[in-house]
């Protein structure tokens, strides 16, 4: 079969999403507010006199209240002013101008993204008299964007209940929001699939922008960095933005904002507790402990390094917590590790008789076995694999559920979680026309549970290790008063490995079961940092139930997962204010390199009640014959798969450019131009491992109809009379190479448009309406390179299960080199096979399923084109309200699963 595997189905499948938000009510100004279209703040407005006349040449002055920052700049021929990349917080505008008081406006609240207008009136009279604004001033409707957002700031962050701490969790605050994440309760913030699992305005799960300070926090759909929750200043959801500036997703975009220092000293201290002895017992049967335990404690501190000019704001938070997790198991007795199972009883007190699998026989459709004489397997037939495995496995600590010994093991342990993240940030105003600021942030995280077992056969439940890093450097540079220089430089690191320290083993552990075979060395490496070496994984199946299909790990690890990602981001923004147009060009580069476990070896090797019962046919009942150790003592391997591990170190590159023109046609309409073009190269491996396409026009020298090739291949006229065409053999891998070394060529035309329309019905009430195109990134769509064809480099050889109930795979020998007879039976010929890579050429992988990305001429972008229309309106007392309509409708959708997901297409199909 061959099967072109393409994440979208080009032309084929198209999905419309409506979504109506109508938040009509009282949402406090200071919990829910829109936002608009860049990571800082804007403070726009216009001057006129008692008239309406605008009054152009007038000094505007704002002042960050928390740092005596102060910038200045002059209105333009139409009134207006602008101060652009202003930093989150809080500030006051003065305006003055010769013949007129002076206007003083105080107590304006700066939000990440958003847009304010501050519009001031001169009355005639001397500069030197003061007139002070107070009270509501409507600075909180987005007069001048269409763009559909939220966020969630200031003492909310710090006092709403929000699960594991993490402060994405808050996007679920939004109507519009939906959670994908496949466990509400794993959203602790070293989970990095968890923050951008939320659908927004749509199937954006899994293709979300995640942004801090600026810059992405995205290592292909995973997230990475998290802050702790005292040190976020705001949390900002964009469902829809006409700032062509943002894209590289779906649509939905996350911002979040770090606090930073202040002239002030402040900071805070937090201690969250929970202790194992004021806890009820978790097992009133095993009289276990609830061993939840939780210790989380952190600080933040903001100060002035010198003030009014320099600042740092420093942030930690530690985990020390615990808790229970529970394993019960059905392990076999001391006098079954020998091979006597006299004492193996059904539920019902009878004996549970085990069959010799090697005797099996098929007659109609009677199966006929010959039992163990009373219940013993003879020492001679113990596997000697087999023997030294029952040395590793922990005894019974119990009598069991019942007389079948079900679940004779029962534990609580705990499952603990160490984590630290720690994030420093200093902010510098070099000049009056230079601000900068640097942040390091960096969390570390180990999970794992302990050795409850007491031997090196336990598995460690998770193992994982979570770390990631975010740094991001920032410079404004105000060029003028109407021009201002935005460079941003962000990196990212992120690591999620599979990696127990006390679980490892060395190889001697592996060589001391299979003394006689190295079948496995292909398999493990135990010298590497990546990939480590743990017991071999062993399941069961057929524990006392009435079925064999009921399967429990008893032992090792057969897989691992090993994911490093890299990031850098730098982004330059240019903004420029011409008469009513505010202009904004830009460019943004992202390299992102993923280092990922292509294939996850060693594999596993299962025993099966049906081995040693009185069938092997679907009347098998493991209740009443048959025991899984008692299989695994005969070395009866029922499956298993050994894999031959494949690291990949993967790159991709995103290129933007975007342009933005915010038209203030009037003092009430504001239009929202912009287009934004987008390239995404496509996955390049470093040595080579891709396939790139099946060249179906090539044809294969060697097979063919006819005397001219090598082997004749004769077609039955049945099926030529079918198809009535001629046949002939084509077919050849293309792989990557030093020459072409990406899968396919990524499209050049995906020209993006914005554009939006504002109407400013009066101080306190606007209509907004929006357009965005956004290109869902195929770094997203397929999140982990580790699922790229490779075909050739990857290989997986099976066990050979019991053919008709008799065994065909020992345990002592699973993958012999060549056959041989093992108690009367044909044990065959299945060597471990080794990759061959692309040595064969045309002939890899000839004969069997092909799977292939065909991206030239299939893998289309899925484009999102995202509508919004809505009301927003300033209410007395300081609430706010707003009503919004939103469609989204998708072109080129992919299959609808939670990271994206794929469509097939098999080639070979009439």
């Amino acid at each position: 079969m061959l099967s072109k595997h393409q994440t979208c189905a080009p032309n084929r499948s198209r999905s419309f999403v409506m979504m109506g938000t109508l938040l009509l009510g009282a949402f406090l100004l200071c919990f829910v507010q829109p936002l608009s279209a860049q990571y800082r703040g804007t403070i726009r407005g216009v001057v006129t006199d008692p008239s309406g006349s605008v009054v152009p040449g007038a000094t505007v002055t704002m002042t960050n209240t928390e740092t005596a920052v102060a910038v200045t700049q002059q209105t333009n021929a139409s009134g207006l002013y602008l101060f652009n990349f202003v930093q989150p917080g809080k500030y006051s505008i003065a305006v003055e101008k010769s013949g007129f008081q002076k206007y003083e406006q105080s107590s304006i609240d700066v939000m990440a993204t958003s847009d304010v207008t501050v519009n001031a009136v001169l009355q005639l009279g001397n500069v030197a008299q003061t007139v002070t604004v107070t009270g509501e001033t409507g600075e909180h409707v987005e007069f001048n964007t269409s763009t559909m957002k939220m966020t969630i700031q200031g003492a909310n962050l710090a006092n709403l209940p929000v699960l594991a701490r993490n402060p994405f969790t808050l996007a679920l605050l939004d109507a519009a929001v939906v959670n994908r994440y496949w466990d509400i309760s794993h959203r602790n913030p070293f989970y990095m699939w968890s923050n951008g699992g939320m659908d927004i305005g749509g199937p954006t799960g899994g293709k979300n922008e995640q942004l801090l300070d600026g810059t992405s926090l995205n290592i292909s759909a995973r997230g990475s960095y998290n802050a702790p929750m005292d040190a976020v200043k705001q949390v900002a959801v964009m469902e829809n933005t006409v700032d062509a500036r943002y894209g590289f997703s779906a649509g939905g975009t996350l911002n979040l904002a770090m606090k930073n220092g202040t002239n002030q000293y402040h900071g805070d201290i937090y201690y969250f507790g929970r202790q194992p002895s004021l806890n009820a017992l978790a097992n009133r049967v095993t009289r276990s402990p609830f061993s939840d335990k939780y210790n989380i404690y952190g600080g933040t501190f903001g100060s002035p390094i010198i003030k009014n000019k320099l600042f740092n704001f420093f942030a930690f938070e530690q985990w020390r917590n615990t808790q229970p997790s529970s394993l019960s198991e059905t392990m076999p007795t001391a006098a079954e590790k020998n091979g006597d199972f006299s004492g193996a009883l059904t539920s019902s007190g009878a004996q549970r008789t085990i069959y010799n699998p090697f005797t099996t026989t098929l007659s109609g459709n009677t199966v006929t076995r010959t039992p163990f004489a009373g219940n013993v397997i003879p020492p001679g037939m113990i596997d000697p694999t087999a023997q030294k495995l029952m040395s590793y496995l922990w005894a019974p600590n119990n009598a069991g559920d019942n007389l079948t010994g079900e679940n004779n093991f029962k534990i609580t342990y705990p499952w603990w979680i160490h984590y630290w993240n720690l994030s420093d940030r200093v902010d510098y105003n070099l000049s009056d026309n230079w601000r900068m600021f640097a942040r390091f942030s960096k969390f570390q995280t180990r999970l794992d549970n302990d050795n409850w077992g007491g031997t090196i056969a336990v598995p460690s439940d998770n193992g994982g290790t979570m770390d990631a890093l975010n740094a991001v450097f920032d410079a404004v540079w105000m060029v003028n008063a109407r021009t201002a220089v935005d460079i941003n430089v962000g990196v990212t690191y992120d690591e999620d490995t599979y990696n127990s320290t006390w679980a490892k083993v060395d190889q001697s552990v592996w060589a001391g079961l299979w003394p006689n075979s190295n079948w496995y060395t292909s398999a493990i490496n135990c010298t590497s940092d990546i990939l480590g070496c743990y017991f071999p994984e062993f399941d069961v199946s057929g524990i006392g139930t009435a079925d064999s299909s009921s399967y429990t790990k008893i032992t090792g690890f057969g897989g691992w997962w090993h994911v490093q990602g890299r990031s850098y981001n730098p982004t330059v923004n240019v903004t420029r204010e011409q008469g009513k147009h505010s202009l904004e060009f830009g460019w943004e580069w992202r390299h992102s390199y993923d280092q990922n476990i292509n294939v996850s070896g060693p594999g596993s090797m299962g025993f099966n009640a049906i081995d040693t019962g009185n069938t092997y046919q679907s009347s098998f009942d493991a209740s009443q014959t048959g025991d899984q150790w008692a299989s695994a003592l005969l070395g009866v391997v029922h499956t298993g798969t050994v894999q031959t591990p494949l690291v990949v170190d993967m790159h991709q590159e995103q290129v933007g450019l975007y342009f933005q023109d915010n038209w203030h046609l009037t003092h009430r309409i504001t239009l929202n131009l912009g287009l934004r073009w987008e390239r995404e190269t496509a996955p390049m491996e470093e040595q080579h491992h891709l396939v790139q396409t099946l060249d179906l026009s090539s044809q294969i020298p060697d097979l063919g109809i006819g005397s001219g090739y090598k082997y004749n291949v004769v077609i039955p006229s049945q099926v030529t009379d079918i198809a009535r065409i001629p046949y002939q053999f084509n077919g050849a891998l293309v792989y990557t190479s030093a020459a072409h070394p990406r899968m396919y060529d990524a499209p050049w035309g995906n020209f993006l448009p914005r554009v939006g329309i504002a109407y400013r019905i009066n101080e306190k009430t606007a209509i907004r309406a929006g357009y965005a195109r956004y290109a869902v990134p195929w770094i997203m769509i397929h999140p982990e390179t580790g699922g790229l064809q490779v075909n050739g480099f990857a290989q997986s050889t099976s066990l050979l299960d019991p053919l008709s109930g008799v065994p065909r795979a020992l345990l002592s020998n699973p993958y012999p080199g060549s056959g041989f007879t093992y108690q009367g039976v044909q044990i065959g010929q299945n060597p471990v096979q080794q990759p061959v890579g692309n040595s064969l050429g045309r002939y890899t992988d000839l004969g069997n399923s092909i799977s292939y990305w065909a991206g030239d001429t299939n893998m289309k972008t899925p484009i999102n084109d995202r509508f919004n229309v809505g009301i927003q309106h300033q209410a007395p007392f300081n609430f706010f309200t707003q009503a919004t309509f939103f469609m989204m409708f998708e072109h080129n959708a992919q299959d609808p699963s939670m990271w994206g997901g794929s469509y097939n297409y098999n080639v070979n199909q009439m």
